[in-house]
């Protein structure tokens, strides 16, 4: 495990705020029951987090499994059970998110992941913060009206959602109608929410939106995808850090060697 050759820090300036928080995020590890490279990236992600004491929590920005829509119930069980096993030896809190990978299989895998990591939107109050933690692929009209109540809340907000509110690849985008996306961004942009982190494109790339800036990471076991500007495409989880009115983002690499 090692840093970016090229260091790749993006520091965003915002006014007002004092508080600190340092956290970790990575995504689309497309687990599978047969043998993957997202089970020895996982692995390492895990052993580098750990060696990491300043990293409050870690946040899994969705795509556990990579299987298609059509895959059985039984080995998406062994799947989402090996990235348990893997993930139970991280020192800190672990907060997963749902991809769409994870629930296109219908209710009865959405049932099961919900058994396992609760319920699909919730929020965590931390440091001052305030972490909202949404899904992407049923951007509902429940979820919306709680979405803005979560805003109300005193904090600096920080969104993570499996697809990205602006993304590198206008194909990926399918979750929601350009409507639902453009109405959370306008929310997202007049309700003190200064970042959204995500993952779905298989890239690092860093992107400012007016007043919040998006983080993608999903470089943890799913095929790459070549970058655009300001991204890499590379095996990777990515250390978020938040003090004295900046935000930075770090990717470090995962060496599948």
């Amino acid at each position: 495990m090692k840093k970016f050759l090229f260091l790749l820090f993006i520091i965003i300036i915002f006014s007002g705020y004092c508080q600190a928080i340092t956290f970790a995020v990575f995504g689309d590890c497309h687990l599978q029951d047969t043998i993957t490279k997202g089970e020895k990236i996982l692995t390492k992600i895990i052993e580098s987090v750990n060696q990491h004491p300043e990293i409050e929590f870690v946040v899994c920005l969705g795509d556990i499994v990579g299987y298609p829509s059509s895959v059985n119930l039984d080995k998406y069980h062994i799947a989402i059970e090996k990235y348990l096993k893997i993930s139970e030896k991280l020192k800190v809190p672990l907060f997963t998110i749902a991809g769409n990978h994870d629930l296109e299989g219908g209710i009865k895998f959405k049932e099961v992941f919900q058994r396992i990591f609760g319920d699909l939107f919730f929020s965590v109050e931390k440091n001052g913060f305030v972490l909202i933690f949404l899904n992407s692929e049923e951007l509902s009209e429940q979820q919306i009206e709680w979405l803005k109540t979560e805003l109300k809340k005193q904090g600096i907000k920080l969104i993570f959602m499996h697809k990205p509110i602006i993304p590198v690849f206008f194909i990926y985008n399918h979750a929601v109608d350009i409507r639902t996306m453009m109405q959370l961004k306008f929310l997202l942009e007049n309700n003190n929410v200064i970042a959204v982190f995500s993952g779905h494109d298989h890239i690092f790339h860093v992107n400012k939106n007016n007043k919040f800036i998006q983080v993608i990471s999903g470089g943890s076991g799913g095929k790459l995808a070549p970058a655009p500007k300001n991204g890499k495409s590379a095996y990777h989880y990515c250390i978020i850090s938040i003090k004295d009115g900046r935000i930075m983002a770090k990717p470090v690499i995962v060496n599948t060697d």
